[in-house]
């Protein structure tokens, strides 16, 4: 009985010692708060940023470069 007891003590005591505080490792103050969050976001915003502008297609040679002959246009809207 008195084995049991001291058993059920060193739990209870184990159990509430733990709730005291933060298990792992310290946080960093720079990496938290309001401002970090913010810079977080600013950072994957500017990746978004770049990977859209590298799926962009190269803009598409249009027919008024030099050395490529036009069709001739249409008159519209002429009486």
């Amino acid at each position: 009985m008195k084995v049991m007891t001291l058993t059920l003590v060193g739990l209870l005591s184990a159990w509430g010692l733990s709730g005291c505080g933060t298990i792992g490792p310290a946080i960093a103050p720079e990496d938290t708060g309001i401002a970090a969050k913010l810079q977080k976001a600013k950072e994957k915003e500017k990746e978004k940023e770049k990977a859209a502008k590298a799926e962009r297609k190269p803009e598409e040679e249009t027919a008024t470069q030099e050395g490529v002959p036009q069709p001739p246009s249409p008159s519209i809207g002429t009486r």
